[in-house]
């Protein structure tokens, strides 16, 4: 029976838009069994890039190590853009692959040829795949910016990562006796003075002289 691996990869905007890696390891599953496959082995890149080159991922590497070891005859994966999502890391990608499993690489949804037509179908696949991650992105960035924005709308500004401090809580100090007994005794000089000016004005007032010419008031 053919010995095949399973490929599958799942990253952080994908798992925003609810795209698990269990979907695609049902579908080959499906698609193993249906073509008389034994699955010996399965490689999950999750929270992945699609951009990465398929030798920077944990998976991928243990992937194409198996391929050199003759471990797995064929590898099965569910679409083209669980593999990569540009020509720049795709193209090698596939490469590597059909190169090190003699030409037995299979997508469940899809399929390609070693025609021109097949080759012109798997860029345009992949070019499709890099608009998808953009809008995707794009679509993530701007329901993050829209959560913020009601936040702010509701008087709910984002969170600090400074913890508040509790006024209360800090303990304070008390002024030194020698100053408190000063502030005491300047206050109660200001006290004196006042009370003095206020009897001196009540004097002047008593002896201020009548205007019609009858003297001062008593």
């Amino acid at each position: 029976m053919t010995k095949v691996a399973i490929y599958s990869r799942v990253s952080t905007e994908d798992q925003a838009e609810a795209q698990t890696i269990e979907t695609q390891l049902s579908a080959c599953r499906d698609y193993c069994l249906r073509a008389g496959y034994e699955v010996v082995e399965v490689f999950k890149d999750e929270g992945v890039s699609g951009a990465t080159a398929l030798a920077d991922r944990p998976k991928g590497k243990a992937l194409l190590a198996a391929l050199e070891a003759r471990a797995i005859d064929r590898v099965v994966i569910y679409c083209l853009d669980r593999l990569s999502r540009d020509n720049e890391t795709g193209v090698p990608a596939y490469n590597a692959l059909h190169r090190l499993s003699g030409g037995h690489v299979e997508f469940v949804v899809q399929s390609f040829d070693d025609t021109i037509e097949g080759k012109l179908q798997f860029h345009i696949f992949l070019a499709i795949a890099e608009y998808e991650r953009g809008v995707i992105r794009r679509r993530t960035s701007a329901g993050r910016r829209r959560r913020v924005e009601r936040r702010w709308a509701h008087g709910q500004p984002r969170r600090s990562r400074s913890r508040a401090v509790d006024v209360q809580a800090v303990p304070q100090r008390s002024a030194p006796a020698s100053y408190r007994g000063a502030v005491e005794r300047r206050r109660c000089a200001y006290e004196t003075r006042r009370q003095d000016v206020d009897a001196g004005a009540g004097k002047a007032t008593a002896l201020q002289p009548d205007l019609q010419g009858r003297g001062p008031r008593r």
